[in-house]
C-alpha cells in the first residue's frame, strides 16, 4: 500500500470522523478528502508532474497536513522542511531536492523572498493561511483550477519504488542529503 492508501481507507470508514483538528480548523475525513483531491486536481492542472518534489514549510496545522497529503496523493515526493532551522539550512535543502512547489504559512513570509531566491527548480509558492503579496493564496488556487483529474498512477502493488517523500538526514558531517523514501 502507498501511504495515501492508509487514509483513503479511513474515508471509506468513517467518514464523518474529525480527521484534523488542530484547534483553529477541523477536517472530517470526508472533508479532507475533498480538499486534497481539489489541491491534487490543481497540481495536476498546473504543470505538476509525478515525481516532483513539493515542500511545506509550516507550523503544525491542519492546513499544512492537507498539503503534505495531498503532494502524496497527486505522486508527490513530500520535501519536510523544520521552521526552526535558518533560512540558510531550509532553502539549501530544499535546492538540494529540486523542489518545484512550495506551501508555506503566512507566518514565515519574512522568510520566503529568501527562500524562493534561492530554489532555481521552483514552479510555484503557495500561502496557506492568508492572501500575500507575490504569491497564491492556496484556496485561490484551489478554487480557480480547471477540471483535471489525477491520473490512477498506482499499480496493483503501488509500485513499491515511488519515492513519496525526501526527508533531510541530520546534517551531522555537513548539510542534510535526502533520504528518498519510497512506497
Amino acid at each position: 500500500m502507498r501511504p495515501i492508501d492508509y487514509f483513503l481507507r479511513s474515508v471509506k470508514k468513517s467518514p464523518a470522523t474529525v480527521f484534523l483538528d488542530d484547534g483553529v480548523t477541523k477536517h472530517t475525513y470526508l472533508d479532507a478528502e475533498k480538499k486534497i483531491i481539489r489541491l491534487s486536481n490543481s497540481l495536476h492542472g498546473s504543470g505538476f508532474i509525478v515525481g516532483d518534489s513539493v515542500a511545506v514549510y509550516s507550523p503544525n496545522s491542519a492546513d499544512a497536513m492537507l498539503c503534505i497529503f495531498s503532494a502524496i496523493y497527486a505522486g508527490g515526493a513530500w520535501v519536510p522542511v523544520n521552521i526552526r532551522n535558518s533560512v540558510s539550512t531550509n532553502a539549501e535543502y530544499m535546492a538540494y531536492v529540486k523542489t518545484k512547489w512550495l506551501f508555506f504559512h503566512s507566518s514565515l513570509i519574512d522568510r520566503m523572498e529568501d527562500v524562493v531566491s534561492q530554489l532555481p527548480d521552483l514552479k510555484n509558492a503557495f500561502c496557506i493561511d492568508a492572501p500575500v503579496d507575490g504569491y497564491k493564496f492556496l484556496p485561490d488556487f484551489i478554487a480557480d483550477a480547471s477540471v483535471v483529474s489525477v491520473l490512477d498512477w498506482s499499480d496493483p502493488s503501488s509500485k513499491p519504488e515511488h519515492v513519496f517523500s525526501r526527508w533531510p538526514t541530520g546534517g551531522t558531517t555537513g548539510p542534510s542529503k535526502g533520504v528518498e523514501m519510497t512506497n
